[in-house]
């Protein structure tokens, strides 16, 4: 296939699978000896900032380091639902199979993690978990997990509900902003603590405040008196980046400010000159996406290029053995809304194409051009509606007539 700079890495996590994309360093004057991590943040925040993750993820391959983002389970494109048990344990797991996988993947023993809000304290606590880690990016992390959790309450509480819309959980589950945390997950992440760690999650760390609100602090203060050498200094585009995905603005400041760190903790190191460079970075990746817990019936995805030049990325769900009949029901297509990726609003798109794909219904959700990880376009870059998308529409259900399907209902 066509060679690209980015491409879907998924990585194994026993019976499920955890959706990562890697990101090769395109550095002319060289490449270093140290893979970087990313580590988004959840529901909302992730929506919102999923763009800057992607930018952020380029500018750095362009400084010479091979990058690694990837959904926690049960978020993107990632085995799993968000009411399953045991989801704090899912995403630190998570976190530690990246690792894993960007050190096997990019042949680098040095890993950098780059945590953003919640995901800044899943990162911290898995550095201290794994160890070794080489240095640690702090982005607007929370020292304690409760305190998360009551902005979250309060977020909650005070957002507005339509009057005939269905009553809000006595559970102790909460919906906020269209994702759901369970009773279970609140208390999961309000046990989190930074303060009572008791190694230093890396020799170097950089820690960014936001608002100016010192929450922070804490964890400068300890992770330094535990022999980590860390810098600290305020996020000056956080609230700017955390809008709609419509109005969010990438934080040039504040991602330089990240790539500096980096670049001068992580010098270009003579040894990795063309490493990876002749990897093969695009081709048709198929997996087991869920496992049936009562029946045991596996959905396959595959990861697919779309269009001339396979610009367009999409993900194809499947029933497993169901070559014989795939083509006798139409494919379903998952059309992005706004600036929402593949995933849809509020991940609906997953669950959804997994399920129909039970009923023997194979889908496929899929990123228009300059939307997610679909390659920009001259016509479409910085809009939201445009008609020129309807040619990335044709191009995809062209890719898929190729391959045999040709019934089509578009969502």
């Amino acid at each position: 296939g066509a060679i690209r700079r980015s491409f879907p890495t998924p990585i194994a996590d026993g019976d499920r699978i955890i959706s990562a994309f890697a990101y090769l360093p395109t550095a002319a004057a060289g490449q270093r000896d140290t893979v970087v991590v990313l580590c988004n943040a959840l529901g909302w925040e992730a929506v919102a900032s999923g763009q800057t993750m992607r930018q952020l993820a380029t500018r750095l391959a362009a400084e010479g380091f091979p990058v690694l983002r990837f959904d926690y389970l049960g978020t993107g494109d990632s085995s799993g639902t968000d009411d399953e048990p045991g989801r704090v344990r899912a995403w630190l797991g998570s976190v530690k199979s990246a690792i894993a996988h960007a050190k096997r993947w990019s042949g680098r023993d040095n890993v950098a993690l780059v945590g953003l809000h919640v995901g800044a304290t899943l990162a911290a606590l898995s550095a201290i978990d794994v160890g070794g880690v080489a240095s640690l990016t702090l982005w607007a992390p929370y020292a304690k997990g409760r305190t998360y959790v009551r902005e979250t309450k309060a977020y909650y509480a005070l957002s507005p509900r339509a009057e005939a819309g269905p009553p809000p959980p006595t559970n102790g589950d909460i919906e906020v902003a269209g994702f759901l945390l369970t009773e279970g997950t609140l208390a999961d992440l309000g046990a989190l603590d930074l303060t009572t760690a008791t190694q230093s999650p890396a020799p170097h760390t950089l820690v960014l405040g936001r608002d100016g609100n010192g929450a922070e602090k804490p964890i400068v203060r300890h992770f330094g008196a535990l022999g980590s050498h860390v810098e600290h200094d305020i996020a000056t585009g956080y609230a700017d980046l955390m809008q709609d995905p419509r109005r969010s603005a990438y934080p040039a400041a504040d991602c330089q400010r990240i790539i500096s760190f980096l670049t001068r903790v992580h010098p270009l190191s003579s040894a990795f000159d063309g490493a990876l460079n002749a990897v093969p970075t695009w081709s048709a990746t198929r997996y087991v996406a869920n496992v049936d817990a009562t029946s045991g019936e596996r959905l396959i995805e595959t990861t697919l290029g779309l269009g001339p030049s396979q610009r367009l990325f999409g993900v194809l769900t499947e029933r497993d053995g169901a070559a014989a009949d795939r083509f006798q029901k139409p494919l379903i297509v998952f059309l992005n809304t706004a600036p929402h990726t593949r995933i849809g609003p509020n991940r609906m798109y997953v669950p959804l194409a997994r399920a129909l794909a039970e009923r023997g219904f194979p889908s496929l959700r899929f990123d228009l051009s300059s939307v997610g990880d679909s390659a920009p376009s001259p016509e479409t870059a910085g809009q939201i509606y445009s008609k020129a998308f309807v040619k990335d529409v044709s191009a995809a259900m062209d890719s898929l007539q190729g391959a045999g399907f040709s019934r089509f209902v578009l969502v």
